[in-house]
């Protein structure tokens, strides 16, 4: 259930079991917090962006990416080497930045998501799902990781 106090909610983020929304205080969680995904950290400054995963959350502050929650594939474990985020996304159990130098992801590789492609030219927005990520950039969308049912085959790409 949504809790009552949330007020002007300026983003929402849902993952498998539980959602996050930033509003006009902060950030606030709900639903299941087995891994500890509602326990938001509370040195989280000016909250730019969230984005909920399956059992983990990232935000995007002041000070740059911080994560909580489930970290059975290290996916709290935010590169140090992040400089100047513009973006987060956070999917099943890994996570990606969007930095001044490109794309950086970290968590599970057991699908071949944290293989971000080398020839990738000005990313403009990532979006990261279960068992892989997508981008769109330059030459259009390009997408790696798990195309089991083929949602990251993206059409003419190869």
């Amino acid at each position: 259930k949504v809790p009552q106090n949330i007020k002007n909610v300026r983003q929402i983020s849902a993952g498998d079991s539980h959602t996050c929304a930033l509003d006009e205080e902060g950030v606030k969680c709900w639903g299941d917090n087995f891994d500890g995904q509602l326990n938001v950290p509370r040195d989280l400054k000016n909250v730019r962006q969230i984005s909920v995963g399956e059992n983990h959350n990232c935000a995007l502050d002041e000070e740059g990416v911080k994560c909580w929650g489930n970290n059975s594939f290290g996916q709290l474990y935010v590169p140090h080497d992040l400089k100047n985020v513009r973006q987060v996304s956070t999917g099943g159990t890994h996570a990606c930045a969007l930095d001044e130098k490109g794309v950086k992801c970290w968590g599970d590789s057991r699908a071949g998501q944290l293989n971000v492609p080398r020839d990738l030219k000005n990313v403009r927005q990532i979006s990261v799902g279960e068992g892989g990520t997508c981008v769109i950039e330059e030459e259009g969308v390009k997408c790696w990781g798990n195309s089991s049912t083929g949602q990251f085959n993206v059409p003419g790409w190869h």
